[in-house]
């Protein structure tokens, strides 16, 4: 069973900085506002789901490059990874 939408944005505003959704839209239309100092950048649900992908993926193989380390670190640095983590936890207790 899947978690609703409402539950898994509670999820992402608990763990994250810089997350962003409109009650009643898609999960697709939330955002991510990731940076540093003053140089952020808004990143759209589906842009950081495939990076958290990605990123997992290169990991387990061990072969992360030096871009996909900055963006790990970023990543882990708003809660963005841990929230996608709990989320996946989850959904695998439930089935």
């Amino acid at each position: 069973m899947d978690i609703s939408i409402q539950d898994k944005v509670g999820i992402f505003r608990s763990y994250c900085v810089g997350f962003g959704h409109t009650e009643g839209t898609p999960l697709s239309k939330a955002s991510f506002t990731i940076g540093s100092g003053r140089d952020y950048d808004l990143h759209s649900y589906d842009e950081v789901a495939e990076m958290v992908k990605e990123i997992s993926i290169a990991s387990q193989l061990g072969e992360l490059s030096v871009c996909q380390k900055s963006v790990l670190h970023q990543l882990k640095g708003y809660g963005v990874l841990a929230a996608f983590h709990c989320i996946a936890e989850i959904e695998e207790e439930t089935t």
